[in-house]
């Protein structure tokens, strides 16, 4: 019969160093989150300040940079999907000038209705 050492409850001054290492997944859950906070604060810390821009300069900025965004896409389209696009759009247009124009004769029977009431 072999005898069981006893095992005191608090933990050694060896045991101590070691307990970090003994579950990293417990350790990396635990500071995940305080980890994470520090990256993103650091992300917003590292953007530049920008001077607060009237709505109207927001909007003219916004379409420059979606217009230059589709310069770019378009310029890196290969010739098939080029021709799709292109397909695509005139059908939308197409569409487009089908509503339009079915708007526009709501817009005339109105106005006529409108007249014919005395």
């Amino acid at each position: 019969m072999q005898v069981q050492p006893i095992l005191p409850a608090q933990p050694t001054v060896d045991q101590e160093g070691k307990q970090e290492e003994d579950d990293p997944d417990d350790h990396q859950r635990q500071f995940a989150a305080a980890y994470a906070e520090g990256q993103h604060q650091a992300a917003v810390e590292a953007e530049p300040q920008v001077a607060h821009a009237s709505s109207a300069d927001r909007v003219v900025a916004k379409r420059a940079r979606n217009a230059e965004q589709q310069r770019i896409r378009r310029a890196n389209m290969t010739a098939s999907q080029t021709e799709r696009r292109r397909a695509m759009d005139s059908e939308w247009q197409r569409a487009q000038r089908a509503r339009m124009t079915e708007e526009q004769r709501g817009t005339i029977r109105q106005t006529e209705g409108l007249r014919q009431q005395p």
